[in-house]
């Protein structure tokens, strides 16, 4: 039987491997779930969902600590720096009148306005990446049925919504 949005978010928070690998190398961070009451939808397709899911955490986790994979043996030398400062993230699930909401936060660095409507544009990035992991985000969102936007304040840090109808 398929998952539940709030089951499998509930899941993927539970087993999420890159908090764990965070925590064994002694770099600060919390990662929150709130789900709001309700029945929620079906999943559908668990594998899109894990990309999607994936990808908002590794670019909050650049916009923290400045890569995507922190924990990586390859930044090792960063890591005195990166145990300065605490990511915090949350996953929030609620209803909007009739549509799921799926909102994810950071305490990263923010998104300048000017960025603001090139972030979800194949090959735009503000960390000097391929810029193609939002376009594809934003492409899987559409496979399943979701629209995609964000708020995002530059040193406070950004949500991105995830809209269901």
């Amino acid at each position: 039987m398929a998952k539940t949005l709030d089951e499998y978010l509930t899941c993927f928070v539970s087993k999420n491997t890159p908090q764990w690998l965070l925590k064994r190398k002694g770099i600060p961070s919390t990662l929150e779930l709130e789900i709001e009451g309700g029945e929620y939808s079906s999943v559908g397709n668990e594998g899109l969902w894990k990309v999607v899911l994936e990808e908002l955490q590794g670019n909050a986790y650049k916009a923290v600590w400045g890569v995507q994979f922190p924990y990586d043996s390859r930044y090792k030398e960063q890591w005195p720096k990166f145990k300065e400062i605490t990511g915090e993230f949350k996953f929030r699930l609620y209803h909007n009148g009739s549509d799921e909401v799926l909102a994810f936060s950071d305490n990263g660095c923010g998104i300048p306005k000017e960025n603001h409507e090139h972030i979800v544009r194949k090959g735009f990035s503000t960390f000097g990446t391929t810029g193609i992991g939002l376009t594809t985000m934003k492409e899987d969102l559409t496979e399943l049925g979701a629209t995609l936007s964000f708020e995002s304040e530059v040193g406070k840090g950004t949500t991105f919504y995830i809209i269901l109808p």
